[in-house]
């Protein structure tokens, strides 16, 4: 439950502790491929991660997902967003 809380806030990815883990993990991954591989290209690695991971992946379930279930179920929001003068009078 916390980290569906957390995810709908989207405070999980601003989190001090899980930024250094991030760091910390890309890190190693690079640095044991890459000898002289320094911290800066990480930092790279991570903002890009974070840019098309979590915020790209955060906002198409937010939007997405609410527009496929829209459109999934189509006799339900048939009129949901037409203006008030072109429904069809009761």
């Amino acid at each position: 439950m916390r980290k569906v809380k957390s995810f709908i806030t989207f405070d999980f990815p601003v989190n001090a502790d899980y930024i250094r883990a991030k760091f910390n993990s890309t890190h190693s991954i690079y640095k044991n491929d890459i000898v002289d591989w320094s911290t800066n290209p990480t930092k790279q690695k991570v903002i890009a991660a974070y840019w098309t991971r979590d915020v790209l992946v955060h906002f198409a379930l937010l939007f997405g997902l609410p527009a496929l279930l829209m459109f999934l179920t189509p006799a339900y929001f048939t009129f949901a967003f037409l203006p008030q003068f072109l429904l069809p009078p009761l």
